[in-house]
C-alpha cells in the first residue's frame, strides 16, 4: 500500500471516530435534558441557593455539549475534506499532492467563529475543483445537518431536511454544490444525478410526494444524508 493511501486510510478512519463521538454526544445530550426537565419540576419553587446552581450547571454542561458537537462537525469537515483530496491524488489525472494542499486542511486563526474551518475546506475546494455553497461543500452541508441552507421545516422529519425560499435559490444550490462533479446515468432517479469526488451523491429531483416543487438529494457514502426543498410561504427575516 502506498503512503498516500495509507494516510488516506487513517484520515477516513480519523472521520468515522469523529462521526461515533458526535453520535455519543447525542446520547448525552438527550439524557441531559431529561435530567434537566426532571429536575426543574422537582426544584420548583425551591429557595436554596444550592437548587438554582445545580441547575445552572446543568444547563451549563447541556450547553457545552452542543459547542462540542459544532466543533467535531467542523472538525469531521475537514478531515473528509484532506481525505478526498488524497483520493482524489490517486486516480488518473488527479490532482497533485503537493505541501500547499496539506496545508490547506489545516485551521487558519481567524477572529470569526468557526471561520478559519470554513477557510480551510474552500482551500481544499479549490485544490479539488469540487463546488460549496455559504463557503460548505456538499457533504460539510450534510454533515452540519443543513443549518447554513434557509430554514428548517416546521414539522419535524426523519431526515434532516431544509427549505428555501424559491426555485431559483435552489437551482443556484445545485450549480455551485454540484460543480467539480460527473454526470451519473441513473434510469431509476426522477432527475439529475451528479457523484462528487469526496464520493458525495448530489441530485435535483422534478418529481416528489410531498411537493410540486423540484428537491434537492445530498447523500454520502456512509449513507447519511440531507434534502432541500423549496418553500415559498411564510419566510421572515430571521428564520432559521
Amino acid at each position: 500500500m502506498s503512503i498516500l493511501r495509507q494516510v488516506a486510510a487513517r484520515t477516513l478512519a480519523a472521520a468515522q471516530r469523529t462521526e461515533q463521538a458526535r453520535q455519543a454526544l447525542s446520547v448525552a445530550a438527550v439524557r441531559l435534558d431529561e435530567a434537566l426537565d426532571i429536575a426543574t419540576r422537582a426544584l420548583e419553587g425551591a429557595r436554596a441557593t444550592s437548587a438554582a446552581q445545580g441547575l445552572a450547571l446543568l444547563v451549563r454542561a447541556r450547553q457545552t455539549i452542543t459547542e462540542e458537537q459544532h466543533r467535531l462537525a467542523q472538525a469531521e469537515g475537514v478531515v473528509l475534506g484532506f481525505h478526498a483530496a488524497l483520493a482524489l491524488t490517486d486516480g488518473v489525472g488527479g490532482a497533485t499532492y503537493t505541501h500547499e494542499t496539506q496545508a490547506a486542511a489545516g485551521p487558519r486563526a481567524s477572529s470569526e467563529p468557526g471561520a478559519h474551518t470554513r477557510r480551510s475546506q474552500r482551500e481544499v475546494t479549490a485544490a479539488l475543483g469540487v463546488g460549496a455553497w455559504d463557503g460548505l461543500t456538499a457533504a460539510e452541508h450534510v454533515i452540519d445537518a443543513g443549518r447554513a441552507i434557509g430554514r428548517h421545516p416546521a414539522r419535524r422529519k426523519k431526515y434532516a431536511i431544509r427549505e428555501v425560499r424559491s426555485v431559483e435559490e435552489l437551482d443556484a444550490l445545485f450549480d455551485a454544490l454540484s460543480s467539480g462533479g460527473e454526470r451519473l446515468h441513473d434510469a431509476t432517479y426522477a432527475g439529475s444525478s451528479v457523484l462528487l469526488p469526496d464520493g458525495t451523491r448530489i441530485g435535483y429531483r422534478t418529481k416528489s410526494k410531498t411537493t410540486v416543487e423540484p428537491t434537492i438529494d445530498i447523500k454520502l457514502p456512509d449513507q447519511r444524508r440531507l434534502k432541500i426543498h423549496v418553500n415559498t410561504e411564510g419566510w421572515i427575516d430571521d428564520a432559521g
